[in-house]
């Protein structure tokens, strides 16, 4: 007695199937994968559009204190301010409204500039800067 094997009309329908099936798993991780990367992508261009122009803007610079605002139409939050020194400074106040100032302790010495860093809409980064040539320099 001989081996019986799969007939080939069998074989073909369960090849048939399977790539099926195959392409049943790929089709539903695709659509799920181009749906998150779709809504991640429309989030950050959608932020990108509210803060577009959204700067701090280093008001005054003395040799005890920086006062920093937000001019902007969003609120600016995660403020650092980083010195030509390498000296970074958490200021008492990290977030801003719209419109809102602040000012932050700092010992001026040798530094030649400030930098004030933070987040509009948590995600997309903004800064603005003052240098010892600028009139903001006192």
């Amino acid at each position: 007695m001989g081996l019986k094997g799969v007939s080939p009309l069998i074989a073909t329908v369960l090849l048939i199937a399977a790539v099926i099936a195959i392409a049943g798993i790929i089709s539903v991780w695709l659509t799920s994968f181009t749906r998150t990367t779709t809504t991640s992508v429309e989030t950050t261009a959608t932020n990108q559009t509210k803060c577009a122009g959204a700067y701090l803007k280093i008001d005054s610079v003395t040799t005890s204190l920086i006062y920093y605002s937000n001019p902007s139409s969003q609120t600016i939050s995660n403020i650092i301010l980083v010195t030509s020194g390498g000296l970074t400074i958490v200021p008492n106040t990290t977030s801003l409204a719209a419109g809102s100032f602040a000012s932050a302790s700092w010992a001026r010495g040798t530094n030649t500039y400030i930098i004030a860093k933070g987040l509009c809409l948590t995600s997309v980064p903004v800064e603005g800067t003052c240098t010892s040539s600028d009139t903001c320099w006192g």
